[in-house]
């Protein structure tokens, strides 16, 4: 596994969010990329206050576009909730930055096409782990043979609870959808897998 200090360069990068999940799993990981985390935003300043030193890092925001004008960040990773990867991605874009945000990349799919929009030539990346995990690339390795012909069909089994309410419950500002943000596990393997697809039918339990 490669560590920061055995690439050459390395992409200065500001992390937007150090809640539970970036402290323990997004934070962590920079020290295996080559980067170079250079500033912080959060909303939280206690939170910034904790976290900051302990990986060297001085400049702290609270506001992102503030973080944009005073440090020379070339990307930013963003991770807060879904519902709000858009608005920050679609920010980070008009400012000239490149982004990597946690999966999924929004709630609704308009949301997703309001970034496209604003990408332009910038690289605008979401993390479908999944996607890339050992397993999945030995899958595409096989099914790229010509020997193993062409995939027609994908079976995925994932269980997971889908809310009452359905579609409806996507209305709620505050509230975790484990449907919706690990729903795209299976998804995002099944794509990387066997491309595009055609038609997805999903079997209550």
């Amino acid at each position: 596994m490669s560590a920061q200090r055995e690439f050459a360069r390395r992409i200065r990068v500001g992390v937007i969010g150090v809640g539970g999940h970036s402290y323990r799993n997004v934070l962590p990981a920079l020290h295996h990329l080559p980067v170079r985390l250079v500033a912080l935003c959060d909303r939280d300043e206690s939170l910034l206050a904790r976290t900051a030193p302990e990986y060297g890092v001085t400049a702290t925001f609270t506001d992102a576009a503030k973080m944009y004008a005073e440090t020379d960040v070339e990307a930013v990773l963003v991770v807060v909730g879904e519902r709000h990867h858009p608005d920050l991605a679609i920010e980070a874009m008009r400012h000239g930055r490149h982004v990597w945000m946690e999966k999924p990349p929004a709630v609704y799919l308009r949301d997703v096409r309001r970034m496209l929009d604003a990408r332009g030539g910038l690289t605008c990346a979401v993390g479908f782990k999944k996607a890339f995990m050992p397993a999945t690339r030995k899958a595409v390795e096989l099914v790229g043979d010509p020997e193993f012909g062409p995939v027609r069909s994908v079976v995925a089994i994932y269980p997971m609870t889908i809310p009452e309410e359905g579609m409806a419950a996507l209305e709620s500002p505050k509230r975790w959808l484990a449907w919706l943000a690990n729903g795209c596990h299976p998804l995002s393997v099944m794509l990387e897998v066997a491309g595009p697809v055609e038609s997805v039918t999903t079997l209550p339990g």
